[in-house]
């Protein structure tokens, strides 16, 4: 603003802030400086600040030098937009928070969509972090996942600190810098380079599953009160269908949770009947098991063989879906039906899929589902079409390795591509890193005999193939809200929409030297 208008108390308050280190700057002619109404203090004090002739790019160019507290570059000098920071301090400390988006230039336009994070590689080998602080204390790095404390590449130039840093895709990096030196000395950051690469090619890898394989049936045929059996459909357009006949209102994202709504005493109801159809390829080995929400309000028939809700034991996934074991001399060879009956009112939260639970493989075919033999090893690739097409649990790929290594070396394992939320290594059982994000491999030299050692890379998966969106035109869709579960027109199709889990490419092992 013009001098004349700033008082002597608004001069108090930028002499405070000037003094503990903020920076004022006077925008305006020479001529202001020298005509200006104002008291003498408020101009001696301007002729002291940084000036610049006016509100423009001078301006702009002047504050981005003088008060820029962060300036990340490549080694070319260069600003890396892609890499976000958040700068915080409290007392004795300062905080330095980054991460890399991995997003290339030309998707930091506003007018552009945001890219899925799997698709984002972009990654920066050689960062520069100038962090302007008067700070005496050296930087460290915290690594918030182990805890560990290490002191980064960091040299002081005038008033301020430069990091000398790298950024694989998504990675993250905490520092923190103490506002008082320290005698307190942390090692510095390892680092290595790569004196021999073996790949582990395996045409079929020996597997380990976390949980039971899964059966979705989640199209029966249904009959609805008295009216005529209808084809198969799938479940929740028949509980709309069921509700309608009832003139209840839909299932929608605006309603009131079912255990947050009020019961109602006087019902309205209808008796609804639900076939699954199953061809069994091979009958199971026990333990077999029905997984379903709220068992005790239907009659369950296998194959006309009356299962009772009284034998639940114990969840599966969430304590809404209830187990009940399943005795497989129910069962045989080709076609076998499920039966559920119940009385469908006001209260009841609604009809949902169901699931059969054990130790089989299954194969799909458009709409059909059959059990088949359990999948015993995996080729690399995805594993939805080797018999774990709706599968959500680990699977822990298994195989042998007899290593050497000279003094000072260490023995990494590195996993190219996979796909699921994450990846752990366990070796001879022992459990030796897990990683969500590149790099995709881990140190695991002090975990090894001097025999054979048995390597476990596990494929940690989600439960996208088993509990859905399982019917949406787009396999890969930006978000998943209620509606994608009830879609119609040209976001439905009738056959399963499943992601691709499992381990994609070859895993390598990597001997490494210190550098």
């Amino acid at each position: 603003p013009p001098l004349k208008t700033i008082r002597l108390s608004t001069l108090k308050i930028l002499k405070e802030f000037q003094k503990a280190g903020g920076t004022v700057i006077f925008a305006g002619k020479p001529a202001d400086y020298v005509n200006a109404t104002a008291s003498s203090a408020v101009k001696q004090f301007a002729k002291k600040c940084v000036r610049v002739s006016g509100i423009g790019k001078e301006l702009l160019e002047i504050a981005g030098k003088t008060c820029h507290h962060v300036s990340i570059t490549d080694e070319a000098g260069k600003e890396i937009g892609t890499i976000l920071y958040l700068l915080k301090q409290d007392k004795d400390t300062l905080y330095l928070f980054m991460c890399n988006t991995s997003h290339k230039a030309s998707e930091l336009k506003a007018d552009l969509s945001d890219p899925r994070v799997e698709n984002r590689k972009e990654a920066f080998p050689d960062v520069y972090i100038r962090l302007f602080t008067r700070l005496n204390g050296q930087p460290l790095e915290l690594d918030p996942e182990t805890g560990s404390v290490t002191t980064p590449e960091a040299v002081r130039i005038n008033d301020s600190w430069k990091l000398h840093t790298n950024f694989p895709p998504l990675k993250s990096r905490l520092f923190i810098v103490p506002k008082r030196k320290s005698k307190k000395i942390f090692p510095a950051l390892k680092c290595y380079a790569v004196v021999n690469k073996k790949t582990l090619v395996r045409k079929r890898w020996q597997i380990r599953l976390s949980e039971p394989n899964v059966l979705v049936l989640d199209r029966p045929r249904y009959r609805i009160g008295k009216a005529k059996w209808q084809s198969s459909d799938e479940i929740l357009k028949v509980d709309r269908k069921v509700r309608s006949s009832l003139r209840l209102p839909l299932r929608n994202a605006l309603m009131m949770q079912p255990w947050a709504q009020e019961h109602k005493a006087r019902l309205r109801h209808i008796t609804v009947h639900l076939a699954y159809s199953i061809n069994i390829e091979k009958i199971p080995k026990l333990p077999l098991f029905l997984a379903l929400e709220q068992p005790q309000l239907f009659s369950i028939l296998i194959n006309g063989n009356e299962l009772s809700a009284d034998s639940e034991c114990g969840w599966w996934v969430d304590k809404s879906l209830r187990k009940i074991p399943v005795d497989t001399v129910f069962l045989r060879s080709g076609r076998n039906e499920i039966k559920l009956t119940c009385e469908y009112d006001e209260n009841y939260s609604g009809l949902e899929a169901i699931y059969l639970l054990g130790a089989f493989g299954v194969r799909v075919r458009g709409c059909e589902v059959s059990l088949a033999s359990m999948p015993v090893f995996l080729k690399q690739g995805d594993w939805c079409a080797q018999g774990l097409p709706f599968y959500s649990g680990s699977v822990t790929y298994l195989t042998t390795i007899q290593q050497k290594l000279h003094k000072g070396e260490r023995l990494f394992i590195a996993v190219p591509s996979y796909s699921g939320v994450a990846l752990r290594i366990l070796v001879n059982g022992q459990v030796a890193g897990i990683f969500p994000w590149a790099p995709n491999e881990v140190d695991i030299t002090d975990y090894l005999t001097k025999s054979v050692n048995e390597i476990g890379i596990e494929v940690i998966s989600h439960r996208r193939n088993s509990h859905g969106p399982l019917h949406i035109s787009e396999k890969l869709p930006l978000s998943v809200g209620p509606g994608a579960f009830e879609t119609s027109g040209a976001k439905w199709q009738d056959a399963y929409q499943l992601v691709r889990c499992g381990l994609m490419e070859a895993p390598s092992l990597l001997v490494k030297r210190r550098i």
